[in-house]
């Protein structure tokens, strides 16, 4: 776990390992680094930006599927004006304009750039939520392990 500050804008990270049971066994779900940093400015709303696997994997019918937003019963499914952007990912918010003002073109880009970066071994999570904003990148690797040999 590390945080600090950089210009006065207070920051934490850690490097994060997310398993859930099936069955009797534990699948790792998210591994790798997740960030939270701190702003002056309030979100007015709750925004979460998560890989879009269900319409990459199913289609219209994935799609049709997040509309029903079964898990986020309080936010509503966003469509981002970024053709790429929408291939790789599904933006749920409360707020449209505030989700849509704060995805512009250069963060989207941002995202697209690290999740083809990734490419099938991670994705990426990103929200914002009162005066913070988080960002997740899993990639299944151990990027914080020191390994000291002494001889």
């Amino acid at each position: 776990y590390f945080n600090g500050n950089i210009n006065n804008i207070p920051f934490e990270f850690s490097e994060v390992t997310i398993k859930i049971k099936r069955d009797k066994s534990y699948h790792t779900i998210y591994k790798g680094p997740f960030f939270a940093v701190q702003f002056s400015h309030n979100f007015n709303s709750h925004t979460v930006v998560v890989p879009d696997t269900l319409e990459k994997s199913m289609g219209g019918f994935g799609r049709a599927l997040q509309k029903l937003n079964l898990s986020r019963l309080k936010e509503k499914l966003i469509k981002i004006d970024n053709v790429e952007f929408e291939k790789k990912f599904a933006v749920y918010s409360r707020d449209e304009q505030e989700a849509k003002k704060i995805l512009q073109h250069n963060i989207c880009s941002l995202l697209i750039e690290e999740r083809n970066r990734l490419g099938k071994r991670g994705n990426i999570y990103f929200a914002f939520n009162e005066n913070k904003f988080f960002l997740g990148i899993s990639n299944f690797a151990d990027i914080f392990m020191i390994n000291i040999t002494c001889r």
